[in-house]
C-alpha cells in the first residue's frame, strides 16, 4: 500500500494529534462493539464475542498503562494493580455464586 517514513522523533504537536486520534479510534471501537453486543443480546444472537473483545481491550490497556507507569517510577501503579485484583476477585466470585445460587433455587 503506502509507507510512512519518519525522519525523526515526534514533536509535541504530533504526539498530541496521535494521542487524540487513538482516543477517537478507541471510543469508536468501544461504541461499535457495545452496540453489537446489545443488538445481539436483544435479537438472541451471540453477544459473547464483542464482550470478550471489549474486556480484553480494556485489560491490555490497563496493564500497558501500569507497565509504563512502573517504568517511570510512578508509585501509583502498585495501588491500581491491587485494586484491579480485588475487583477481579469480587467479579469472579459474584459471577460464580449467582448462577450457583439460582441453580439451587430450582
Amino acid at each position: 500500500m503506502f509507507k510512512l517514513r519518519r525522519t525523526g522523533d515526534m514533536d509535541e504537536m504530533e504526539k498530541d494529534i496521535a494521542l487524540k486520534s487513538m482516543r477517537w479510534g478507541y471510543a469508536f471501537t468501544l461504541l461499535v462493539l457495545g452496540i453489537w453486543m446489545i443488538a445481539a443480546n436483544i435479537t438472541g444472537g451471540a453477544w459473547q464475542l464483542p464482550f470478550y473483545i471489549i474486556c480484553g481491550q480494556n485489560i491490555v490497556c490497563f496493564f500497558a498503562r501500569q507497565l509504563y507507569r512502573k517504568q517511570v517510577d510512578d508509585e501509583g501503579w502498585k495501588k491500581d494493580i491491587s485494586r484491579f485484583v480485588i475487583a477481579l476477585v469480587i467479579i469472579l466470585a459474584v459471577g460464580l455464586f449467582i448462577p450457583l445460587f439460582l441453580l439451587g433455587l430450582k
